[in-house]
């Protein structure tokens, strides 16, 4: 059974004990939880303004619209990016997640590397556009593709997987290119060399030409201590190794807008397999079967290599 909630309360359940694994895109140095980059995936700007057909934003310009420096369409910032548009004169109200989702945890972050105080808060409902009455609030991020398609003059985030062919923003990156979330601008940022090798990372500027501005990895979650459930530790680790190196996984996840993870990312998180435990042992000494998942790993790292 699938249960659609926010980070916060997602790595609670587990913790807890009521769910067996989760997902997040944001990773918590501080939690019990494990976490393993699975995917990444790039947080999308949805617009609808009205008589606009595409849009084109500076880092510096997302970054003052998030936090109540630009109010207004019509803005001269806004316009010199996009001469081809004829923006109205109105208000930009800003739809936004509620609670601790990983998403509004990104966007801060992404905010803050924008040029944004390195104190803003990772929950919008405490930055200044929403002190202005401009904002309207979400619980889930189909909410939010909902609302900004159906209320003109907004502009709201969403993971890319959720954007349901709703209009994205172009965001001009750090070599001055205007680019779109897409397969090819997230598989640029992740393998940009200032992100590579950071795997914890919970947000990625790259610096390649190519990349997408605001690019994160998707962890998936699961008991960072023992586990007693063998049969469970078993399956768990047989999907983890399948949704990291099955072609019809991988093809699955592109479908879906998440992007295969490079081999740097994946063989770390393949070989963490091996430091499952289970009932006093590791979980590779209690199934013959596990036994042949760690052989199979070993061979396709040998190719890799």
């Amino acid at each position: 059974m699938y249960n659609a909630t926010n980070s916060a309360e997602g790595q609670t359940q587990i913790i807890n004990k009521e769910v067996d694994f989760g997902a997040s895109d944001i990773f918590d140095p501080n939690s019990p939880v494990e976490q393993i980059p699975i995917a990444g995936i790039a947080i999308a700007l949805l617009f609808n303004v009205e008589g606009v057909g595409s849009l084109i934003l500076s880092r510096d310009v997302v970054r003052d619209i998030f936090v109540g420096n630009i109010t207004q369409w019509s803005d001269p910032r806004i316009t010199e990016t996009n001469p081809g548009e004829v923006f109205p004169e109105n208000d930009i109200t800003i739809i936004y997640r509620t609670g601790g989702s990983g998403t509004n945890s990104v966007f801060s972050q992404s905010l803050i590397q924008f040029g944004a105080s390195a104190n803003l808060s990772s929950d919008p409902s405490n930055w200044e556009f929403a002190s202005q009455g401009r904002g309207l609030t979400a619980e889930e991020s189909s909410d939010i593709v909902s609302l900004v398609r159906n209320f003109p003059n907004t502009i709201g985030y969403v993971a890319h997987p959720y954007i349901d062919g709703q209009p994205t923003v172009q965001i001009i990156n750090k070599k001055g290119r205007a680019i779109a979330p897409s397969k090819d601008s997230v598989i640029s940022a992740i393998s940009s060399p200032v992100f590579k090798g950071s795997i914890r990372s919970t947000y990625i500027d790259g610096d390649s030409v190519g990349a997408y501005p605001i690019t994160t990895l998707t962890f998936l979650l699961y008991q960072g201590s023992e586990i007693f459930d063998c049969e469970f530790t078993l399956y768990l680790a047989e999907m983890i190794y399948w949704l990291l190196s099955d072609d019809t996984a991988v093809a699955a996840a592109v479908y879906q807008n998440y992007i295969p993870v490079p081999t740097y990312i994946s063989s770390p998180s393949i070989n963490k397999l091996t430091l499952i435990r289970c009932r006093g042992g590791y979980a590779y000494n209690t199934f013959e079967t596990f036994e042949w998942i760690i052989m199979a790993m070993a061979i396709f790292m040998g190719f890799l290599c």
